[in-house]
Protein backbone atom coordinates (compact mmCIF):
# COMPACT_ATOMS: atom_id res chain seq x y z
CA UNK A 1 0.00 0.00 0.00
CA UNK A 2 1.45 3.36 -0.98
CA UNK A 3 1.58 6.19 1.45
CA UNK A 4 -0.25 9.33 0.35
CA UNK A 5 1.90 12.40 0.67
CA UNK A 6 1.35 16.07 -0.10
CA UNK A 7 3.68 18.41 -1.89
CA UNK A 8 5.69 20.69 0.36
CA UNK A 9 3.43 23.54 1.51
CA UNK A 10 4.89 26.90 2.57
CA UNK A 11 3.47 28.32 5.80
CA UNK A 12 5.79 31.35 5.92
CA UNK A 13 8.91 32.54 4.11
CA UNK A 14 11.57 34.65 5.90
CA UNK A 15 8.86 36.20 8.10
CA UNK A 16 10.30 39.08 10.11
CA UNK A 17 7.36 40.06 12.33
CA UNK A 18 5.23 38.50 15.01
CA UNK A 19 2.10 36.86 13.65
CA UNK A 20 0.80 33.74 11.94
CA UNK A 21 1.66 32.28 8.56
CA UNK A 22 -0.67 30.74 5.98
CA UNK A 23 -3.49 28.54 7.23
CA UNK A 24 -3.07 24.95 6.08
CA UNK A 25 -6.01 22.55 5.66
CA UNK A 26 -4.82 19.26 7.20
CA UNK A 27 -7.97 17.18 7.73
CA UNK A 28 -6.96 14.69 5.00
CA UNK A 29 -3.61 13.94 6.65
CA UNK A 30 -2.82 11.83 9.68
CA UNK A 31 0.71 13.21 10.10
CA UNK A 32 2.32 16.56 9.35
CA UNK A 33 6.09 17.01 9.29
CA UNK A 34 7.42 20.55 9.40
CA UNK A 35 10.78 22.10 8.60
CA UNK A 36 11.37 25.25 10.67
CA UNK A 37 14.31 27.45 9.65
CA UNK A 38 15.21 30.28 12.04
CA UNK A 39 17.85 32.55 10.50
CA UNK A 40 19.71 35.89 10.63
CA UNK A 41 20.64 35.86 14.35
CA UNK A 42 17.07 35.07 15.39
CA UNK A 43 15.62 36.10 18.74
CA UNK A 44 12.10 34.74 18.68
CA UNK A 45 9.55 32.17 19.79
CA UNK A 46 7.56 30.23 17.22
CA UNK A 47 4.60 27.96 17.97
CA UNK A 48 2.30 25.67 16.00
CA UNK A 49 -1.42 26.42 16.21
CA UNK A 50 -4.35 24.23 15.23
CA UNK A 51 -8.12 24.03 15.24
CA UNK A 52 -11.03 21.67 14.58
CA UNK A 53 -13.30 24.57 13.52
CA UNK A 54 -15.09 24.27 10.17
CA UNK A 55 -14.00 27.78 9.20
CA UNK A 56 -10.35 28.72 9.62
CA UNK A 57 -9.84 30.69 12.84
CA UNK A 58 -7.87 33.91 13.11
CA UNK A 59 -4.69 32.52 14.62
CA UNK A 60 -3.50 36.05 15.47
CA UNK A 61 -6.61 37.01 17.48
CA UNK A 62 -7.38 35.86 21.02
CA UNK A 63 -8.63 32.33 21.55
CA UNK A 64 -12.37 32.22 22.28
CA UNK A 65 -15.51 30.12 21.76
CA UNK A 66 -16.03 31.86 18.41
CA UNK A 67 -12.30 31.70 17.48
CA UNK A 68 -11.26 28.25 18.72
CA UNK A 69 -7.64 27.13 18.42
CA UNK A 70 -4.80 25.96 20.62
CA UNK A 71 -1.02 25.74 20.61
CA UNK A 72 0.09 22.24 19.56
CA UNK A 73 2.73 19.88 20.90
CA UNK A 74 5.58 19.10 18.52
CA UNK A 75 7.96 16.14 18.47
CA UNK A 76 11.56 17.04 17.55
CA UNK A 77 12.79 14.47 15.03
CA UNK A 78 16.42 15.06 16.03
CA UNK A 79 16.06 13.60 19.52
CA UNK A 80 12.42 12.55 19.94
CA UNK A 81 11.75 15.11 22.67
CA UNK A 82 8.37 16.77 22.88
CA UNK A 83 8.02 20.54 22.67
CA UNK A 84 5.10 21.85 24.69
CA UNK A 85 2.66 23.79 22.53
CA UNK A 86 2.37 26.67 24.97
CA UNK A 87 6.18 26.94 25.14
CA UNK A 88 7.07 26.57 21.46
CA UNK A 89 10.60 26.85 20.08
CA UNK A 90 12.66 29.74 21.42
CA UNK A 91 15.99 30.83 19.94
CA UNK A 92 18.29 33.58 21.17
CA UNK A 93 20.84 34.70 18.59
CA UNK A 94 21.84 31.39 16.98
CA UNK A 95 20.34 30.16 13.74
CA UNK A 96 18.53 26.84 14.03
CA UNK A 97 16.73 24.40 11.77
CA UNK A 98 14.27 21.96 13.29
CA UNK A 99 12.35 19.11 11.73
CA UNK A 100 9.30 18.23 13.80
CA UNK A 101 6.14 16.16 13.70
CA UNK A 102 2.84 17.84 14.50
CA UNK A 103 0.09 15.77 16.10
CA UNK A 104 -2.86 16.62 13.85
CA UNK A 105 -5.30 13.88 14.92
CA UNK A 106 -8.78 15.30 14.34
CA UNK A 107 -7.60 18.79 13.37
CA UNK A 108 -8.82 20.69 10.33
CA UNK A 109 -6.43 23.69 10.30
CA UNK A 110 -2.85 24.41 11.36
CA UNK A 111 -0.40 27.26 11.04
CA UNK A 112 2.74 28.48 12.74
CA UNK A 113 2.85 31.72 14.68
CA UNK A 114 5.76 33.88 15.79
CA UNK A 115 4.63 35.04 19.23
CA UNK A 116 7.66 37.16 20.17
CA UNK A 117 10.45 38.49 17.98
CA UNK A 118 13.22 41.06 18.20
CA UNK A 119 15.52 39.84 15.39
CA UNK A 120 15.87 37.31 12.60
CA UNK A 121 13.35 35.56 10.39
CA UNK A 122 11.44 32.30 10.17
CA UNK A 123 10.62 30.03 7.25
CA UNK A 124 8.26 27.09 7.79
CA UNK A 125 7.31 24.40 5.28
CA UNK A 126 5.11 21.37 5.94
CA UNK A 127 4.36 18.06 4.28
CA UNK A 128 1.30 15.89 4.97
CA UNK A 129 1.09 12.09 5.11
CA UNK A 130 -2.13 10.07 5.20
CA UNK A 131 -0.66 6.97 6.91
Amino acid sequence: MTRGVSDTITVMTAKVAAGAGNKILVEDFRHITASIDLADSPNMTIKCVGSIANDAPDFEAAQSASNPYDFLQLIDLQDGNSIDGDTGITVAGSADNRTVNVNTDGLKWISFRITTRSAGNATVKVKGFDR
